[in-house]
């Protein structure tokens, strides 16, 4: 295990190294789409060795997904954030992760529960590494659907030095649905990971032993991380060395790393029997993915 973690944490340092390296342009036209490659092939080999391949080289780069999808992510926001509101958007989605967690576990903020104890390395000894990346990497995504959405519709982004109270309403309205794409996708993650094993409810609840405030506590850790972002963006500079321009392979490939979420975590339930957990995955992620390819289409068409 010990070299999957090194190779993981490898993964992120080339990606971070990849972006102060290269121009944006570059970045977009050659680095983003081999990262994206490679980001495919883990997928596949993580999808292989979870239906019981045992070859050595498929199941090593199988376990370097989850990282991969995090080194993707940070590009993409370089991409279309710069550098500098990277930098700040990442430390608030991992701060917010790892605190909610760590509360969670060990305070019962979310409920009460805990982790398997063979998901090494902790933060603490209470919280995976790997939880953390995750909650960093899915505030992400829920952030650019929103951001598709704005985009789309013609609305700037918010700002603190106009209207106020148009601000403040914007603010919320975005993160809001930021929040609800994270918990839409939770409402598959958690009782698939749960049924693995992943980890282990103390009190139960009414959603296959899993309590609401779990739920509630996806929403909010979503909403408070990608609000205080945009209201911290809102007092700044639109630009910030960013590339003003999406491209449609970046817009699609942040769809397409959500819909892997929904693969990995539909395909497990499969194999367990549980094809209820398909169902409400599909039911509660569907409609966000089917927007954003309708809102991709509609942007890249050039129909407003």
């Amino acid at each position: 295990m010990d070299i999957i973690f090194y190779l993981n944490w490898l993964i992120v340092l080339v990606a971070i190294i990849l972006i102060f390296l290269f121009k944006p342009l570059k970045l977009k036209k050659t680095v983003y789409p081999i990262f994206f490659i490679f980001l495919l092939v883990t997928f596949f080999c993580y999808i292989y060795s979870f239906i019981g391949a045992k070859i050595l080289i498929i199941n090593l780069l199988g376990a370097l997904w989850t990282f991969t999808a995090f080194g993707l992510v940070l590009i993409h926001s370089s991409l279309h954030l710069g550098k500098k509101k990277t930098i700040i958007f990442f430390i608030i989605a991992l701060t917010f992760g790892l605190v909610s967690e760590l509360m969670s576990v060990k305070y019962g903020y979310l409920g009460r529960y805990y982790y398997n104890p063979e998901l090494t390395p902790f933060f603490f000894g209470l919280v995976p590494v790997m939880s953390v990346i995750s909650w960093a990497t899915i505030i992400y995504i829920a952030f650019a659907v929103s951001n598709l959405i704005l985009k789309v519709s013609g609305i700037q982004k918010p700002d603190i030095k106009g209207n106020k109270l148009h601000c403040l309403v914007l603010l919320i309205l975005l993160s809001s649905i930021s929040g609800f794409v994270a918990v839409n996708l939770d409402m598959l993650l958690d009782p698939v990971v749960v049924a693995n094993h992943g980890w282990f409810w103390i009190d139960g609840g009414p959603y296959f032993g899993i309590p609401i405030s779990n739920f509630v506590g996806w929403f909010v850790v979503t909403f408070t991380a990608t609000f205080v972002y945009r209201l911290y963006e809102s007092f700044k500079s639109k630009k910030d060395g960013s590339l003003t321009k999406s491209s449609l392979f970046t817009t699609l490939s942040i769809i397409v790393l959500y819909v892997m979420y929904f693969l990995i975590y539909g395909i497990s339930a499969f194999q367990m029997g549980n094809q209820e957990y398909i169902l409400i995955g599909a039911a509660t992620t569907g409609p966000f993915i089917l927007i954003m390819l309708l809102f991709t289409l509609i942007d890249f068409s050039g129909k407003r």
